[in-house]
């Protein structure tokens, strides 16, 4: 067991460092520059003194767009409630302004923090900082505030405190996580923001969380958003009614929402936000700019801006600063007297052109430096034009505008570009490491199983030491080739490398796999080359895991025995309805369209299950004791402690279906109490599951009992019970406190998903054994002397080496259920509920590895699985674990092999289409999921084979020598 706890222990380190190198030159993070903009004394005048910023998280743009409500679009529970900045919009043009803001992904609002305050683009990778912030040292609009000396204030979400910490002069934070509260956060900033306006303090900042968290408990269409935003337009008013004829006010969303109240991705209804700019007495623009501003891009009869563009416009009208690495340009109609927004775009260009050079000189220049010569002489254009314009600078032919506004454009676009900059050949040498760990995979694959040890391994090691020295020089050849001046790569590289290397030429391949292996691997990989096997690849999945089902159905009845005929039929049979049943849960993608139907949620705008679902939870636990009870007595295993366990484990699955009844019952009617009962519940189950139910796994017995019986010889007979399955029921237990967390983790049809999937790891472990059978009783027939004693008697034929199909299966088996629990590969179905279960609060470390849980629990689950190819209905037998051991090997190589082949066809298609339009919507998601999905995979083999097989395998060979005895 010891060697094969080293051997997975190598294959996660080495994907890990492969994964870990290729996406350090895939996702890359933006370099911050720490220069701190001084006030330009060419900056127009500002046109306020005070300003009151109120962000109202996840507001989109349509929740404040006017809907007749004959359109088909019309929401009675999000449209024509918040109707404050519409009304004062027509009756006042030119004191109120209101738009429509093009977000950059990711639409989380930490990210957009950074963005609103620094004007600077977040990156792909920032999205996994979504739950951490860090303190904020690049400039900013806060510490622009600062520097004027003025007197700032914060209410609100405390995400703010963890990116500004000690930056206001009061401030008034509020946990942000708690998605189940709806209204704490809202209170609190409508308590104090009254006050400090009436303090006359310069700069306020509130931060409403109530629409946000009612998109995240019970989506857009309910009822409670409607409650919630009529909430946020009389807090509106009020505001209106306080602030002086000096003050700005500001209301806008961070980014929007989808429709079942999600973000956090790239959608359309995701990036859509909400803008609205008032004051009360001064004008914020006139008669022609607004005419001008209406050839501009509209989108549903609003000015479309882009969000990162309300940062250097808010800054100029408030006589700051611009912080230095902003990128977002002027909104020209907050400037309408034609020499003052001359001003503003010139300030603004100025700005961001020391920025650029300023970048172009670091230690990153040089993805910069291709751009410059170009987007210079755009913006000498622009200053030429500028300086030759005369009359209104709002007429269509003077072009100073457009030419400024072009240079603006062409830097966000260049820089949005180098930001999804790649490096080539840290990509290169990541995707080496991945590839070079296949020989060594397929020559363990091929190795294990032909004799009854590993000690080839130790040949082999040996055999690695003598190339050790000759590997080093090829690795250390390849790292000056590739990471040249990366020295922490360069020596992860060297190592990995050479290891594979010097394994490689230690266990080569023996032979080629067989065309039933091939089938499955390669008509999965076969979705990498279309976009639309990519998108469809969970109905794909269906057809490939059906496939060899379906040709055991067709072969069953040229089965030798009658019995027989019957099993394989009804085994395969049962498991290709599972399997459909299991895909009839799904959500869809936005590039599907009207192509596909949501099943997994209620309806395509809801976070809840379908009615039916929640009626099914509580019956489909208990019907698990009986799944489980039923596959044990078939080997008479459910003997000994199987039967108390099964039990505890069936009431811990009863707890997690409770904790999602009581979820729904609070939300139709809120209670602090069910909110208490719930956590409780959930905090108990993950105790009783994680911790009682593994304790009492390690010290209870085998799944065997012990039956003496008189004959009617009068000599005493003893029966062992289960005996014939002593492995795979013990190994079995194992597995289900883990699938006990997966379930109180998953959503309530993922629930369902999980139960079936069980049922077809059972059903697909006894159609193993019948094939075996099978397998074994036509040996018999073919050659009967070849298995026939001295004495006459005939022995059973060698159990067979698991095939490679088989443990592809599993793993296809694992995508499928990912895919069947309410995921995709894209991070708008994440389910981030998972986070609070048990934790009202985010609580570290627990809210990531909850999330974790909930999305990896497909790959968990199978992976757990892998040992029972080999345990399931294996008898004990003088010197068998070393015959198991090297079987182990054998299926789970098998099982990495596959992975690992996905793994990097996803990783060869992220880096063929890393110029794609669909690179950071279809190919880095997916990348990210199937890295993520290997690396769990082998962690979880690993724990399955060092803990869970290595103990049972001890415990039987001790059992049995005690019961020979």
């Amino acid at each position: 067991m010891k060697l094969l706890t080293a051997s997975f222990s190598l294959f996660f380190v080495l994907h890990l460092a492969g994964l870990w190198l290729f996406s350090r030159g895939f996702l890359l993070n933006r370099v911050t520059l720490n220069d701190i903009s001084n006030l330009d004394n060419t900056a127009p005048d500002s046109t306020h003194s005070k300003a009151v910023i109120l962000i109202i998280d996840a507001l989109r743009h349509d929740f404040l767009l006017p809907q007749n409500p004959s359109n088909p679009l019309y929401n009675e529970h999000y449209h024509n409630t918040l109707t404050l900045p519409s009304k004062l919009t027509r009756e006042s043009p030119d004191n109120s302004l209101l738009y429509h803001t093009y977000v950059d992904p990711p639409t989380t609002t930490l990210q957009r923090i950074k963005g609103l305050t620094t004007g600077s683009l977040p990156t792909f990778i920032d999205i996994g900082n979504a739950f951490s912030g860090t303190s904020i040292e690049e400039d900013s609009l806060i510490r622009q505030l600062k520097n004027a000396h003025k007197k700032t204030a914060f209410v609100g979400d405390d995400t703010w405190m963890s990116v500004f910490p000690d930056s206001f002069d009061e401030q008034f934070p509020y946990d942000s996580f708690n998605v189940e509260d709806l209204h704490s956060v809202d209170n609190g900033v409508t308590k104090h923001i009254f006050p400090l306006i009436a303090n006359n303090t310069d700069f306020i900042i509130g931060h409403f969380l109530g629409v946000d968290h009612v998109g995240h408990r019970v989506g857009p269409s309910h009822e409670t958003m409607s409650t919630k935003l009529k909430q946020m337009n009389d807090v509106l008013t009020r505001v209106v009614e306080a602030i002086d004829d000096d003050t700005l006010l500001v209301v806008m969303g961070d980014h929007g929402m989808d429709s079942r109240g999600d973000h956090g991705g790239d959608s359309e209804l995701e990036t859509s936000a909400a803008l609205w700019m008032y004051s009360k007495q001064k004008p914020l623009t006139n008669s022609k700019a607004r005419t001008f501003a209406n050839s501009l891009p509209h989108h549903q009869g609003h000015r479309t801006i882009q969000q990162i563009d309300i940062l250097p416009s808010l800054s100029l009208l408030l006589g700051l600063a611009i912080p230095f690495n902003n990128l977002g340009g002027i909104i020209p109609e907050l400037f309408p007297i034609p020499s003052v927004l001359r001003q503003a775009q010139d300030v603004t260009s100025n700005q961001i052109w020391k920025y650029l050079k300023s970048y172009a000189k670091g230690q990153s220049g040089h993805e910069i430096k291709p751009f410059l010569q170009s987007l210079q002489q755009k913006l000498n254009l622009a200053k030429e034009a500028k300086s030759l314009e005369e009359g209104s600078y709002f007429n269509k032919d003077h072009t100073s505008y457009y030419l400024y506004s072009d240079f603006f454009n062409s830097t966000l676009q260049s820089c949005r570009s180098i930001w999804a900059q790649f490096d080539a050949l840290l990509m290169l040498s990541g995707g080496l490491l991945l590839l070079m760990s296949l020989p060594i995979l397929v020559g363990v694959f091929n190795r294990a199983g032909r004799n009854s040890s590993c000690d080839w391994m130790k040949v082999a090691v040996r055999d690695a030491q003598k190339a050790a020295p000759w590997a080093l020089v090829v690795a250390s050849f390849f790292s000056i080739a590739l990471l040249k001046g990366k020295h922490i790569e360069s020596i992860i590289f060297i190592i990995c490398f050479a290891v594979e290397l010097a394994l490689s030429y230690a266990v080569p391949p023996l032979s080629t796999p067989k065309a039933l292996d091939l089938f499955g691997i390669l008509s999965h990989l076969a979705i990498f080359l279309s976009n639309s096997y990519v998108l469809w690849e969970d109905r794909v999945l269906l057809v490939i895991l059906q496939t060899p089902i379906l040709f055991s159905l067709v072969r069953a009845p040229y089965a030798n025995q009658a019995r027989m005929k019957k099993q394989l039929a009804i085994a395969s049979a049962l498991i290709a309805f599972t399997l459909r049943l299991m895909a009839g849960s799904t959500v869809c993608r936005e590039e599907l369209g009207g192509w596909c139907a949501v099943t997994f949620y209620e309806t395509s705008s809801s976070s809840l299950s379908p009615a039916w679902v929640y009626a099914t939870l509580i019956p489909s636990a208990i019907a698990t004791y009986f799944v489980l009870r039923y596959s044990l007595n078939v080997s008479a295993s459910f003997a000994g402690f199987a039967g108390i366990f099964v039990g505890g484990f069936t009431l811990s699955l009863v707890l997690g279906s409770s904790y999602w009844l009581l979820d729904l019952l609070e939300m139709k009617t809120p209670s602090y109490v069910l909110i208490t009962i719930k956590t409780t519940l959930a905090r108990t189950n993950i105790l009783f599951a994680g911790v009682v139910g593994y304790t009492f796994w390690y010290v209870s017995t085998l799944c065997i009992d012990i039956k003496e019986e008189n004959r009617q010889d009068g000599k005493r007979e003893v029966k062992v019970l289960g005996f014939s399955n002593s492995y795979g029921a013990y190994y079995l237990l194992f597995m289900l406190p883990a699938f006990a967390l997966m379930w109180l983790t998953n959503l309530p049809t993922g629930q369902l998903a999980l139960f079936g999937c069980l049922i077809v790891i059972l059903v697909f472990l006894e159609l193993t054994d019948y094939q075996n059978d099978e397998k074994a009783l036509n040996k018999l027939l073919k050659r009967p002397s070849k298995y026939t004693k001295k004495d006459g008697k005939m022995v059973a034929p060698p159990q067979p080496r698991p095939a490679l199909w088989r443990s592809a299966w599993l793993a296809q088996l694992g995508y499928l259920l990912y895919y069947s629990t309410g995921h995709q590969a894209v991070l708008s179905t994440l389910q981030w509920k998972a986070a609070f279960v048990g934790f009202p609060k985010l609580t570290y470390p627990y809210a990531p590895l909850l999330v974790s849980i909930n999305t990896l629990s497909g790959f968990i689950l199978v992976s757990l699985a892998v040992p029972l190819l080999v345990y399931w209905k294996v008898a004990p037998k003088v010197n068998a674990s070393q015959s198991l051991n090297t079987n182990i090997l054998r299926a789970g190589s098998g099982f990495v092999l596959y992975n690992t082949l996905i793994t990097l066809a996803t990783l060869i298609a992220a880096a063929h289409f890393r110029r794609h339009l669909m690179v950071w919507k279809v190919f880095a998601p997916r990348f990210m999921l199937n890295g993520l999905a290997l690396l769990a995979t082998d962690a979880t083999l690993l724990a399955a084979i060092s803990l869970g097989a290595s103990i049972t395998s001890t415990k039987v060979s001790r059992v049995f020598k005690t019961t020979a005895t």
